[in-house]
């Protein structure tokens, strides 16, 4: 018995010591896992410091600098190092690890790397050597950043010469390009240094035209020599892209407008594929009016209340009254020059441009179909979100505006948008759009670069009515009669009324929309006076030009 006794007690005291063996087997495991994972997650964070202190302390200050050193040495925007596998605590401490590397300029760098563990007292630490870096990385070696820059694509008309040869295409639309600086908006790809686009076409066309650079991450021993390569790209030199842009439309423009005393713009665009073939600024070099103007455009917007009046059902035979005045909730409105023809038809209400005509117009026609009809053109309302956020972000991808069509409060309201006035905006762009809608029976979203992605048709019957609207006005007794224009040219004069006319009649913006063959624009010139003194004038020297 006694015997049987003392076997029972080695064998108790045996499993005591397997379980504190194993016991201690766990905390060494935790500890190393502990250890392997707040080293990395230090070094994925760029905290060389951080890191040093998981590192045996014998090795922690080389450890700081080499990690600080190679991380200015990866050029990095960005790095991960995560556990790739199980912690060993038993026969090789340690852990493999994975590493992404974002290379600035030059894209991903990823290897596989171990961290091995030494026993420092009664826990783990780093065993550090360089080939924690890099598994072919040796003391004395580093890393070798090469970066081979691309040519930058150019901007070209759409016969292919370059938007340079044009200084108001250069200037305007075309943009500018400079060298980059650090910071949050450098374009993707591109680093402090580089040449990227700051504005017009070459900052929305960046990416395309800026190209991508090449160039190589290098592991290099002691003597300089390439020990193990960690990632190489070839470069691709930027494309050159062709605008929509006809060189000679432009400078047919530039000429019609260059004996204008005032400031104006120019925008013709395709009608059959929106695409704007000049955008001309006077002076040159100006703000950018062309694409980017915001004003009321006066009688021009005509065009489209009796759009709005055409899909209500009135009858193009209507016959209103053209007196000298009207009133609407109160609120008068008259004629340019106080015009009093009586009871006439809507053709020769639209070619003499009569106020009051389309002022009773209006009232024939919903609220709600004045709006979306002016949607249908491209103009945004506070009742259409979508065309709203289009109004936001321009209708071209640089600096640009369309047009805004606020839902009318009430009559008084309704009656002023009618005419183009009180909130009604729009830009030469905007309205040359209007013109090429009339003409193709298709509103298009208008671009600079590829093809029309937005496209609004225009009800059956809508177009033809407004084109022989829009003959009458260059045709005897239209407003436009005395302008010159050739023959076959649609269009419609506009004097808008602005902030500097309040002060002074005669500064009213002068307006000339209108298409002919397949070329639609829109011609605007402030304080000016009438549009069929100064901007119909010029719009039959444009036409001129282009033979």
């Amino acid at each position: 018995m006694v015997a049987v006794g003392l076997v029972g007690v080695v064998v108790l005291a045996g499993i005591g010591l397997k379980v504190r063996g194993d016991r201690e087997a766990a905390r060494l495991h935790a500890e190393a896992t502990r250890v392997v994972t707040a080293f990395l997650q230090a070094w994925s964070a760029g905290d060389a410091a951080g890191s040093a202190r998981a590192v045996d302390p014998a090795g922690a200050v080389a450890a700081q600098q080499l990690l600080s050193a190679t991380r200015a040495q990866l050029h990095t925007t960005g790095t991960a190092y995560v556990l790739a596998g199980p912690v060993s605590s038993t026969r090789r401490p340690g852990a493999a690890y994975r590493a992404t590397v974002q290379v600035a300029g030059l894209g991903t760098a990823a290897w596989t790397g171990w961290v091995p563990l030494t026993r420092v007292g009664a826990g783990w630490r780093v065993a550090f050597t360089p080939a924690v870096v890099h598994p072919a990385l040796v003391a004395g070696g580093r890393f070798a950043y090469v970066r081979d820059r691309p040519a930058r694509g150019r901007l070209l008309t759409a016969g292919g010469e370059s938007l340079t040869v044009d200084a108001d295409l250069s200037g305007n639309l075309r943009g500018r390009v400079a060298t980059a600086k650090a910071g949050p908006e450098l374009p993707a790809g591109a680093i402090a240094g580089d040449d990227v686009g700051v504005s017009g076409l070459e900052r929305a066309l960046n990416s395309t035209l800026a190209g991508r650079a090449g160039g190589s991450l290098t592991v290099l021993d002691p003597a300089g020599r390439p020990a193990a390569a960690v990632l190489s790209t070839n470069k691709t030199d930027g494309a050159d892209l062709r605008t929509t842009l006809d060189l000679r439309t432009q400078q047919a423009g530039e000429a019609a407008l260059a004996g204008v005393a005032q400031a104006g713009a120019l925008v013709a665009i395709d009608t059959t594929t929106g695409r704007v073939l000049a955008a001309v600024n006077h002076p040159s070099g100006g703000f950018g009016r062309a694409l980017a103007g915001k004003g009321p455009p006066g009688s021009t917007f005509k065009i489209v209340t009796s759009a709005a009046a055409l899909i209500a059902g009135v009858p193009p035979a209507t016959t209103l009254d053209c007196s000298a005045t009207t009133t609407v909730n109160g609120r008068s409105f008259k004629n340019a020059e106080n015009e009093a023809p009586g009871p006439i038809g809507w053709q020769q209400a639209f070619a003499q441009s009569c106020n009051t005509w389309f002022v009773r117009l209006q009232a024939k026609v919903p609220l709600a179909t004045l709006v979306s009809t002016a949607a249908l053109f491209g103009f945004a309302s506070d009742a259409d979100p979508a065309t709203a956020e289009q109004q936001a972000a321009g209708v071209l991808p640089i600096a640009s505006f369309g047009g805004s069509y606020p839902t009318p409060r009430d009559r008084a309201q309704a009656a002023g948008q009618s005419i183009g006035q009180d909130l009604v905006l729009a830009s030469p762009l905007q309205m040359a759009s209007v013109a090429a809608a009339v003409a193709d029976g298709t509103w298009r979203r208008p671009v600079v670069v590829g093809s029309a992605t937005v496209t609004h048709p225009l009800p059956p019957g809508v177009a033809g009515t407004l084109r022989s609207f829009m003959a009458a006005v260059p045709g005897p007794g239209g407003t436009a009669a005395k302008a010159g224009l050739p023959p076959g040219t649609f269009g419609k004069t506009g004097t808008a009324e602005t902030a500097a006319s309040n002060a002074d009649p005669k500064l009213t913006d002068s307006w000339f929309v209108a298409y002919r063959g397949t070329v639609a624009f829109a011609v605007e010139v402030d304080r000016a006076g009438f549009g069929a003194d100064v901007a119909a004038p010029a719009a039959a020297r444009f036409l001129r030009a282009l033979g």
